[in-house]
């Protein structure tokens, strides 16, 4: 018999070993012959996955948002420096800050990380991605994916390259509520009872300028106010105004009149 000489291409999904199987069937005599044989084959190929996640689930607009990329090896090849990308382009709504590590491997113009580092079987490598948030209505869903490619060495498990996160432009809000005297559950003529404002802020924002507007209703009469209210008797409305002093809510604070 001769030698049979077969060849094979490797695709990019290949796992780490292939084993092939071939068989020799014939007679011998009355006997039925079959003899097996096979090799199996390493294959230099990786299993990359990626995982992101973000700092904060609700943002506003001004405020800063973080994200965290970890990209793991599950080999078996060593993938080698700067042989590995994540594709991750911010959306509009989102300004580049700065990088940690700050080895200049984020190209933001690009939305590309090139990984500086060897990544071994079993590493893991982890970059952070800091943002501000601008151009933002209240309201608006940031959605950010990212995807590990591996342009040298096939990597045979792409199902776990890709990661995103969602985030979700937040607004100030105000919430109202009354207090009636000890032991009341109505108001009568003459008696005085109160009105509480309150504005929570959202996590992870500043906010300027801001104003409080509230016009009483014609049949009440003004008594007083938290010390900083404005009262305007024509119009019978009470202003709380920021922008004088150019105050800041810090995050999760909010003033109770």
């Amino acid at each position: 018999f001769q030698n049979l000489t077969v060849y094979v291409n490797v695709p990019s999904n290949v796992p780490p070993t292939v084993t092939n199987r071939a068989s020799l069937v014939g007679r011998q005599g009355d006997t039925v012959v079959n003899i097996p044989a096979q090799v199996t084959t390493p294959i230099n190929s990786l299993d990359l996955g990626l995982r992101k996640s973000v700092d904060a689930a609700t943002v506003s607009e001004g405020g800063q948002i973080e994200y965290t990329l970890t990209i793991t090896n599950a080999g078996p090849a060593i993938a080698a420096p700067d042989t590995i990308l994540v594709e991750d382009v911010a959306p509009q709504s989102l300004f580049f800050l700065e990088e940690d590590p700050a080895d200049g491997s984020y190209d933001a113009a690009a939305g590309v990380w090139t990984v500086p580092d060897q990544i071994r079987p079993g590493d893991t490598i982890t970059k952070r991605l800091i943002f501000s948030v601008a151009d933002a209505e209240a309201g608006t869903q940031i959605i950010n994916n990212a995807t590990v490619i591996s342009p040298l060495i096939p990597d045979y498990r792409p199902d776990n390259n890709t990661a995103g996160t969602s985030s979700v432009v937040a607004g100030l809000s105000i919430e109202k509520s009354q207090s009636l005297p000890p032991g009341a559950s109505v108001i009568g003529a003459g008696q005085v009872f109160t009105y509480s404002i309150n504005v929570p802020t959202p996590e992870n924002g500043d906010f300027h300028n801001v104003m409080i507007t509230d016009t009483l209703h014609p049949l009440l009469d003004y008594v007083r106010s938290t010390a900083g209210f404005s009262y305007n008797s024509a119009t019978r409305t009470l202003t709380y105004n920021f922008r004088a002093t150019d105050q800041i809510y810090s995050p999760g604070d909010g003033p109770i009149f």
